[in-house]
């Protein structure tokens, strides 16, 4: 996640694969390396939780996912059955990721304003841009907020940049997606989400970048909310 002043994104991956990931711990820094790529996590961050219990905010909204989701679950009977509901159950699990992040922000800051997409509620994630983008101005000098959130089993994606493919929480992947909303048209969600980024990395506000999980249990319930603060380079990011 990114923070900026007093704005925050999210992101959601679907579907994926991550494989040759490898863990080691260095410097107060927990250290993903995926192929010729790799993230760091800020292990202090106020921001990583492992024990977050859910509030009455998104509660309906997540209980209908989660419903639709087990009915698709349970309605797979052979390969036809499977492909025909698959596609169902990886976007119930896409967005009960992205309101469960989002119930997790707004305890963690209550006055963030969702810039990017209108509603989490109806919205559908598509590569290209972050899943939310939210702007918290107070106290000053407020922060930005970038946020991957996945739901279920669902990895980090990554973004293919020349030879080279950048995971989702690399300043490489976070400056593409930037460029690829800031050239939108004026009056789109991810014009001005762009738009407020770009201006706190002029203004020096700070910018964060989480990554957040629901995992769900078979029984069709929300198990467990992960969520870690990604630590990205400020200083590449604003000359990206």
């Amino acid at each position: 996640m990114f923070e900026v002043g007093s704005l925050l994104f999210v992101e959601r991956s679907i579907i994926g694969g991550i494989t040759n990931m490898q863990s080691t711990i260095s410097s107060g820094l927990t250290q993903q390396v995926w192929g010729s790529q790799c993230w760091h996590s800020i292990k202090n961050s106020e921001l990583n939780t492992s024990d977050y219990e859910l509030t009455e905010k998104n509660k309906a909204k997540i209980d209908e996912c989660l419903k639709e989701r087990q009915e698709a679950m349970d309605a797979r009977y052979g390969e036809e059955g499977y492909n025909a509901r698959i596609g169902n159950i990886n976007q119930q699990s896409a967005k009960i990721g992205e309101l469960v992040a989002d119930d997790f922000v707004r305890s963690k800051r209550p006055n963030a304003k969702l810039l990017h997409p209108k509603d989490i509620g109806t919205s559908i994630s598509k590569p290209g841009d972050f899943d939310m983008v939210y702007e918290v101005e107070e106290p000053p000098p407020g922060e930005i907020i970038i946020v991957e959130a996945k739901g279920g089993s669902s990895p980090l994606g990554s973004r293919k940049l020349g030879n080279m493919a950048y995971q989702q929480g690399t300043t490489e992947y976070a400056t593409e997606i930037v460029s690829l909303m800031d050239s939108k048209k004026y009056g789109t969600t991810e014009k001005a989400a762009a738009n407020s980024i770009n201006s706190a990395i002029q203004d020096g506000i700070p910018i964060r970048y989480v990554h957040t999980q629901a995992e769900i249990s078979s029984s069709g319930k929300v198990s467990k909310f992960i969520a870690k603060e990604f630590d990205i380079d400020i200083g590449e990011f604003r000359n990206g």
